[in-house]
């Protein structure tokens, strides 16, 4: 992955999680740490270790203690590895599907990159790339920055229809290339059907 380096690196096929080293660093230090200091200790993007964060917070394993800059310790009790239990099924699971996890994290987020999502979100890079591909054509999300392979940058994407916490659906109409996003929050059915694919393999970089 371009520029990051950590411990559990998203792969090829795009599984990836900074929960379990993160955990680690927070459980190791003797004194409460910022965004800032785990993205030196883990080399991940600093938005995916933020909204890991957010959701740990959320599910009652960590807490902030101070504002500016925020600086978190592990809740007391909180067990070694949260796998298997109910604080790590909610921080882990924020959504039942992989869909549900990338639409809460990036209404969260606003602006996002690939790796940003994937680690946080814990989802896959296909699903990442096929669900924004259905949001940038049905506008819900904007390209603000793309991304350069010879530079090893991200594309940098925007959240700019924000409509509600329901996952937007996507639809295809059984034997024909038509192909509808629909929003649960508003009602609303909009048409995406195909054209040359938005995001795989172009707009942003691989490894």
């Amino acid at each position: 992955m371009p520029g990051y380096r950590i411990r559990r690196p998203v792969t090829r096929s795009g599984q990836g999680n900074i929960q379990r080293p993160l955990l680690d660093e927070l459980r190791r230090a003797d004194q409460p740490l910022s965004v800032a200091d785990l993205h030196v200790r883990l080399g991940a993007p600093p938005k995916g270790i933020s909204l890991r964060l957010y959701l740990l917070e959320r599910a009652g394993a960590v807490e902030a203690v101070s504002a500016r800059p925020k600086r978190y310790i592990l809740k007391p009790g909180s067990p070694k590895d949260l796998r298997g239990t109910a604080q790590g099924h909610r921080a882990l699971r924020a959504g039942s599907t992989q869909r549900d996890r990338i639409w809460r994290a990036i209404r969260v987020q606003r602006t996002f990159s690939l790796p940003d999502i994937v680690m946080a979100a814990t989802v896959s890079r296909r699903s990442f790339e096929t669900f924004v591909n259905d949001l940038l054509r049905a506008g819900y999300v904007r390209i603000i920055r793309r991304g350069v392979s010879s530079a090893a940058t991200w594309t940098v994407y925007r959240l700019v229809v924000r409509s509600g916490p329901k996952t937007p659906v996507t639809h295809k109409v059984q034997g024909s290339n038509a192909k509808f996003l629909d929003d649960p929050n508003t009602g609303q059915r909009i048409d995406i059907s195909p054209n040359p694919p938005a995001v795989k393999g172009k707009h942003h970089a691989r490894t």
